[in-house]
């Protein structure tokens, strides 16, 4: 399972991604495959690619992070990328 959106790392999991692996409307197979062709890779072995803050933003060193523009975040309720999400911002403050 890779985190879609602001970490790529398939070992970083947090709860309300753990609680959507069997969201019926939104489910892991799918997210997967939007991974796979936003990257255009099919395989995530290569730690750079992982660590890359182009692809996972929430790895972004604090140095990057500064130089973001004001950024706005919309988290849903039961959004996987809930808690990833509130880790950003307050990375961004």
């Amino acid at each position: 399972m890779f985190i879609i959106g602001l970490n790529l790392s398939k070992y970083d999991f947090t709860p309300s991604m753990l609680l959507s692996l069997d969201d019926p409307i939104l489910p892991t197979p799918f997210l997967k495959m939007c991974l796979e062709s936003y990257t255009g890779c099919t395989s995530f072995k290569g730690a750079e690619l992982v660590e890359d803050p182009l692809i996972s933003p929430i790895k972004a060193s604090d140095d990057i992070l500064s130089k973001f523009p004001r950024t706005k975040i919309m988290v849903a309720s039961n959004d996987p990328l809930r808690d990833e999400s509130f880790k950003l911002t307050l990375k961004l403050l």
